[in-house]
C-alpha cells in the first residue's frame, strides 16, 4: 500500500515583535507509532509577498522533504538527540554481546564532558569537518592546575566519538554523511597524536644512564630498580 502523500498546511503567524509571517505546519509518524504536529518558518510575509513564486518554491521544497524517506533538511536530529539515542542503542550494558564497561564508560564521559556541551544543540547536518577540526585545537584542560592544551590522544578519542556518533546516525538513517572521517580517506577530521615530550622508558640506553647520573650528582635520591641484562638495561622508576 503506498503511503498517502502529505500537502501539509500554510498559514500566518504573528509574533511578539508584530512581524507577521508564514507557518508550515504538517504531521510526522515516529518510530513509536504516534503522529505528532511540527511546524517550520518559512519567511516573513514582507519577504514572501501572497502567491509570489518564491513562496511557492518554498512550499513545493518543504512539501518534497516530508515526503521523501530518509534524512532531509525537516528531519535531520541534533547532535545531543544522536547522543541519547547512541546512549540507549550502542552503551547500554548488554553482557557478553554488548561493548566492555571501559569502553561504554570512556565513551559516555568524553561525550558528555566535551561533545554535548559544545554541539549539543547543533543539528548533525550542520556540522562541518573543518568547524570540528579547529574546535579540537582549541580544547584545555586545567586537571593539574595551571590550563594547557588537552592531549593530541586525547582530542583524537574526542574525534573518535564523536564519528561513533554519526556512522550511529547513518546505521538508523538519521542522517546520510560522517563529516568526521569525510567522503574520501584522508578528507575527514585530522588530529595529531603526537606525545608533547618523551618518556624515560623510550629514550636508549645511554640517555636513561645520563639520566640516571645527572639526577645522582644533583644530590637528589632517585628511588628505582635496575635491571640488567646482557643486550640491554632497563631503567624503572618509582618515585
Amino acid at each position: 500500500m503506498l503511503a498517502r502523500f502529505r500537502n501539509g498546511c500554510l498559514t500566518t503567524i504573528r509574533r511578539k515583535d508584530g512581524v507577521e509571517r508564514w507557518l508550515f505546519r504538517w504531521r510526522e509518524r515516529f518510530s513509536d507509532g504516534t503522529l505528532r504536529e511540527r511546524n517550520k518558518i518559512i519567511g516573513t510575509v514582507e519577504e514572501y509577498p501572497t502567491k509570489s513564486k518564491k513562496l511557492h518554491e518554498a512550499v513545493t521544497r518543504l512539501r518534497v522533504n516530508i515526503n521523501t524517506d530518509g534524512p532531509t533538511e525537516l528531519t535531520s536530529i541534533t547532535m545531543a538527540k544522536a547522543v541519547d539515542h547512541y546512549t540507549v542503542h550502542e552503551l547500554a550494558d548488554c553482557g557478553a554481546e554488548g561493548k566492555a564497561y571501559s569502553t561504554r564508560s570512556r565513551k559516555t564521559q568524553l561525550l558528555s564532558r566535551w561533545v554535548v556541551p559544545h554541539w549539543g544543540r547543533v543539528e548533525l547536518r550542520a556540522i562541518k569537518t573543518v568547524a570540528v577540526e579547529q574546535w579540537l585545537k582549541t580544547l584545555v584542560t586545567a586537571k593539574f592546575g595551571k590550563p594547557k592544551p588537552l592531549a593530541g590522544g586525547t582530542r583524537e578519542k574526542i574525534r573518535d566519538a564523536m564519528s561513533s556518533i554519526f556512522n550511529h546516525a547513518i546505521r538508523w538513517e538519521l542522517t546520510d554523511r560522517n563529516p568526521i572521517t569525510g567522503p574520501t580517506k584522508r578528507s575527514g577530521v585530522r588530529v595529531s597524536a603526537k606525545r608533547e615530550r618523551t618518556p624515560l622508558l623510550t629514550l636508549s640506553k645511554s640517555k636513561r644512564c645520563n639520566c640516571f647520573l645527572r639526577l645522582l650528582v644533583s644530590g637528589k635520591r632517585p628511588c628505582c630498580f635496575l635491571t640488567c641484562h646482557p643486550d640491554s638495561a632497563e631503567v624503572n622508576w618509582l618515585g
